[in-house]
């Protein structure tokens, strides 16, 4: 029957550490997902043993915070409280140097609605979640924070993942290995981004 006070009151400083760290975070933060678990984005993409398979951007709309992120439904905005229920830890990039917030917000807003790029392709109507912030991120020169890198879907020994041959076999295409893009753990251990633990 103790038991049930314990998680109770756990669960309180739970929510009430979230709510002091909601506090800092500032606008164009990216929030990076740190995932417990295996996955083709991970083995192909992933840095410094930090397991990183996605990313958002913060922001607070009309004073509510808010997540402005590329997913499975598309370019949406969703609420804080739903994008932290994941099991993932949580990192805060935050951008070093000089940015132009209020246009770089403005930009990813601008894509809301656009669908989300299953390919992570350049250069069409669909957007995944680093091209989201590779494209809206910009300086006071409206010039870009973040550029493309060549895209990654080898392994440790530098082979093509057999998931990814058979990923764009399905779709009557070659693996775009090389191609320009961007992923979440290149961009988070980019210089320009200040990357620690959030949760």
């Amino acid at each position: 029957m103790k038991r049930y006070p314990t998680l109770l009151l756990l669960f309180l400083l739970s929510i009430s550490l979230q709510a002091q760290n909601l506090k800092k975070l500032r606008d164009c933060d990216l929030l990076f997902h740190v995932t417990p678990y295996s996955n083709p984005i991970v083995e192909a993409t992933s840095e410094n043993g930090l397991p990183i398979d996605h990313v958002g951007i913060f922001y607070r709309l009309d004073g509510e915070p808010v997540v402005i992120e590329a997913t499975y439904r598309g370019v949406v905005i969703t609420p804080i409280e739903k994008w932290m229920k994941h099991p993932e830890r949580i990192y805060i990039g935050r951008i070093r140097g000089k940015i132009d917030k209020q246009q770089s917000i403005a930009n990813a807003l601008s894509y809301v609605g656009k669908p989300y790029d299953y390919l992570f392709q350049e250069g069409d109507d669909e957007i995944y979640c680093t091209e989201l912030i590779q494209l809206s991120f910009v300086d006071k020169q409206n010039r870009p924070i973040f550029l493309t890198v060549p895209m990654s879907f080898h392994d440790a020994s530098g082979q093509v993942m057999p998931y990814w041959e058979d990923y764009y076999s399905r779709r009557s295409m070659t693996v775009p290995e090389g191609k320009p893009g961007t992923n979440p753990s290149e961009m988070a251990h980019q210089k320009n981004v200040k990357l620690k633990k959030f949760f």
